[in-house]
């Protein structure tokens, strides 16, 4: 089933926004007392902008607001998946990562063409900080614990740490490039793909350390990482030879290698009762500076609904 899902392709009108079918997907899921793809079609939204590249996503349930990064447009969207539109477009330079953080009623992007972290009010969309994030800030992660903002600067190397103020306190070295970063909640660390060393660091945030390297077996380029803490898995995808691999973080040993397609990018589960995976942009990840290829998409999102088998 990993195998099929992941290679299921979508159009290019999808690019940035299965979060957002995730999302509408969910509500329709849960009131339906389901949740198990296959999914069918339910609405088709326009949003703004050219047809240029979109990027990361972040669901905030306290609002229900999608937050998406229109990366070439450089704008970063707030979503409304109950009324279906647009209701705040922030101005963010290239953006691509951006993580919803509903405690706080913040939102936090990385401003990638500025070298920059924003710090943004997840309900009026102001910029209240901005803080230098190293040569290329791309994914985010947030631990609720120490209460600290992790951003992975690509070709930097670093992961720059900030307060939720959006203050910059530390940066930590990874000694290679940096893919996505993830908070663990049972062990409360922070993973990151190392993607030039096809490892992945694991960081205790209370002394912001390394304290443990992981190799990835049979991969080339580990960019894209989730956490399943419920579950104490975690799901590495290399986008350099198309695989994605399933991580035990009980034992730490990998426990599955499936082939994904051409270019796969982040993995997300498909509901929060299933421990499977599928990718939260189809297809194609945003490129490394080092391997950027120009990819269009259109601004229209498809939203889904369970039922209908795909091929």
């Amino acid at each position: 089933m990993l195998k099929g899902r992941f290679r299921q392709r979508l159009s290019a009108a999808g690019l940035g926004f299965a979060g957002l079918v995730s999302a509408l997907v969910t509500s329709t899921a849960s009131a339906q007392g389901g949740g198990s793809l296959p999914l069918n079609t339910v609405a088709r939204v326009p949003l703004s902008g050219p047809s240029v590249r979109f990027d990361y996503t972040s669901f905030d349930p306290s609002t229900s607001r999608l937050w998406i990064s229109h990366m070439d447009a450089n704008q970063l969207l707030a979503f409304d998946v109950v009324r279906r539109r647009i209701v705040r477009t922030v101005s963010a330079p290239g953006v691509h990562g951006v993580i919803a953080v509903p405690q706080l009623s913040r939102v936090y992007a990385s401003a990638t063409n500025a070298k920059e972290a924003l710090t943004i009010d997840g309900h009026t969309g102001k910029i209240l900080a901005r803080a230098p994030a190293g040569q290329y800030p791309d994914g985010l992660a947030y631990d609720p614990v120490e209460r600290h903002v992790f951003v992975s600067d690509e070709t930097g190397g670093l992961e720059t740490i900030l307060t939720t103020a959006g203050r910059r306190i530390a940066t930590i070295s990874l000694g290679g490039e940096a893919g996505n970063v993830q908070y663990d909640a049972r062990s409360r660390q922070i993973l990151v793909d190392v993607q030039t060393r096809n490892d992945i660091a694991f960081i205790d945030p209370r002394t912001n350390r390394i304290i443990r390297r992981l190799p990835v077996p049979h991969c080339v380029n580990d960019h894209s990482l989730y956490v399943d803490s419920r579950h104490r898995l975690a799901f590495v995808v290399c986008d350099g030879n198309a695989t994605l691999l399933t991580l035990d973080l009980r034992t730490m040993k990998f426990t599955g290698t499936f082939a994904v397609g051409d270019s796969p990018s982040s993995p997300r589960p498909h509901t929060a009762r299933d421990a499977s995976v599928s990718p939260s942009w189809p297809t194609t990840r945003t490129p490394s500076p080092s391997t950027r290829a120009r990819t269009s998409s259109t601004s229209r999102f498809k939203a889904a609904r369970p039922g209908v088998r795909s091929s």
